[in-house]
């Protein structure tokens, strides 16, 4: 008897580490997921692109691109939704938001959808470049004639406050300036970025990023309030349908109205 209970709880403990393991993957596959609102507006926009007159498909300001006396930003991104809550939410923020320049790059997938929302809606004042990642015309050449570029290499963000502050930053010499939330080594990009920068980045202030929205259940509204960036990372995506309620919720949920959009 007590041989067969020893039995049984072993084998619910397996089974319990099975279910908790797929869920895990479960939850891992939704946050990749596109939403089908978000599916259906890129190819609505893809399709809208290409019906329009090429004289059409260019963006006003592009001789602000180069501007040295502008704020530039680069944005990575394949999320139509995400790269407008981003973009606006900076413009919004801004003190002044015709010298903010945000270079966008996205995949091919994405590329006339990007460029199709970005030309219906544009930002405020605020210059817009969109480019394909897979023409490296871009790469080494785009931002040379720039000597501070703000690269959100997030696009699970939101901006708060305005973030021209961060031009006036004294580097101490360093390549560049970030925040220091992410020392340890994890797998992916990261190690080669580490190696990269080893001794050459610039601990940037804590108000200017919190990290742990959706992820971190112990933050404070007070830490978000203060904060210029607020990043929601982890698998409880704003935009996906499991993550719009809960903390920081109400903020993304502000922007991307403003925005027009609403999935």
């Amino acid at each position: 008897m007590y041989v067969n209970i020893n039995v049984k709880i072993y084998s619910t403990e397996e089974q319990l580490r099975v279910y908790h393991k797929q869920a895990l993957f479960f939850t891992h596959l939704t946050a990749k997921t596109v939403p089908k609102g978000l599916h259906c507006l890129t190819l609505r926009l893809s399709t809208e692109y290409y019906s329009i007159n090429s004289s059409t498909q260019q963006f006003p300001n592009q001789e602000n691109l180069d501007d040295p006396n502008l704020f530039h930003y680069a944005l990575f991104s394949d999320n139509v939704l995400a790269t407008t809550v981003v973009v606006n939410s900076t413009v919004t923020n801004a003190n002044e938001p015709s010298k903010h320049a945000f270079h966008i790059v996205t995949d091919k997938l994405n590329y006339a959808a990007m460029r199709m929302w970005f030309l219906v809606n544009p930002p405020e004042m605020a210059t817009i470049q969109v480019q394909n990642i897979d023409e490296f015309t871009w790469l080494n050449e785009s931002y040379s004639p720039l000597s501070k570029v703000v690269f959100l290499d997030d696009d699970d963000i939101v901006v708060q406050k305005d973030l021209s502050g961060l031009w006036s930053i004294d580097l101490k010499g360093k390549v560049n300036g970030a925040n220091d939330e992410r020392q340890l080594w994890k797998l992916g990009t990261l190690p080669p970025g580490l190696i990269t920068f080893w001794k050459r980045v610039c601990a940037l202030e804590k108000s200017w990023h919190v990290l742990g929205l959706r992820y971190n259940p112990s933050m404070s509204q007070k830490e978000i309030e203060r904060t210029a960036v607020i990043h929601y990372n982890g698998n409880l995506k704003p935009w996906l349908e499991m993550g719009i309620e809960g903390t920081g919720a109400g903020m993304w949920t502000m922007i991307s109205r403003i925005c027009g959009i609403a999935i």
